[in-house]
């Protein structure tokens, strides 16, 4: 079985080195159709127990395609008002919150949500000692949770608050965490408390709380941050790492062979 999860997230990062990023289009359950013949394939194991890695990664290999395609249509419409009239600039400019574009950003923010979800599936005690790849993707979907304004309507506010809250509780816990996810956290839960207008005393409580214990993580792990491996996590440029750049997986089609 272990042979078989090993083969099936394999072969799901080589579908996603092969997908273009146009046309998007999404399942009933809210993933891309572009894994559909994968799913076929390997999704049984994505129900077993010992199959919560795998899910971990098909949701973010789900997220990262979604995002190019995002990046993809609005660099388009910018590339095209550039090259325009004024007018018609303005116009284009537009494009990038027309309904589709909006609906694309909804599916972006909604599968990030999926990889915060199934990364805290994953017991805690195995959580924090994932590989760099994980713990990226892990910081740039919480990242995209503090960006938008709006939640899609797919994901319960609750839902959001129980996730964060339990990233927060395991960064307060462990120093396993790198310094990207212990920010990307607070960003996102800051973002949260700021469209969700949340004001109770113990929401600020736990907040008071977090950012004391958050403070004296990131100097316990100062020496790993300025040293070659946490360095390295802080300077990646993670819009470059999620539109190809750190996705050859060391050419994977001939490591199949």
């Amino acid at each position: 079985m272990r042979d078989a999860m090993l083969l099936a997230e394999i072969s799901l990062y080589c579908t996603l080195q092969k997908e273009d990023c146009v046309k998007p289009t999404f399942t009933n359950d809210g993933f891309s159709s572009k894994f559909a013949i994968w799913k076929q394939q390997y999704g049984y194991l994505l129900d077993l127990p010992t199959g919560l890695m795998l899910k971990f990664s098909y949701c973010i290999a789900n997220v990262i395609l979604a995002k190019r395609t995002l990046d993809r249509v609005e660099a388009d419409a910018l590339n095209l008002a550039s090259s325009l009239s004024p007018q018609t600039s303005r116009s284009s400019t537009v494009h990038l919150q027309d309904p589709s574009t909006k609906s694309l950003q909804g599916h972006v923010y909604e599968l990030s949500f999926r990889v915060i979800q199934a990364f805290i599936a994953i017991p805690s005690s195995s959580s924090g000692d994932l590989p760099e790849f994980h713990s990226l993707c892990v910081a740039y979907s919480l990242l995209i949770l503090g960006q938008y304004d709006e939640m899609p309507p797919a994901i319960a506010k609750n839902e959001l608050y129980s996730a964060l809250q339990e990233m927060k509780r395991r960064c307060n816990e462990s120093n396993a965490y790198s310094v990207a996810v212990r920010l990307s956290v607070e960003r996102a839960w800051d973002n949260f408390l700021r469209v969700d207008g949340v004001n109770s005393v113990e929401v600020v409580r736990q907040e008071s709380q977090f950012h004391s214990h958050a403070a004296q993580s990131t100097s316990a792990n100062k020496a790993c941050h300025n040293s070659g491996a946490g360095g390295q996590v802080e300077s990646l440029d993670l819009d470059f790492f999620f539109n190809g750049g750190y996705l050859d997986l060391l050419d994977v089609d001939n490591f199949l062979v």
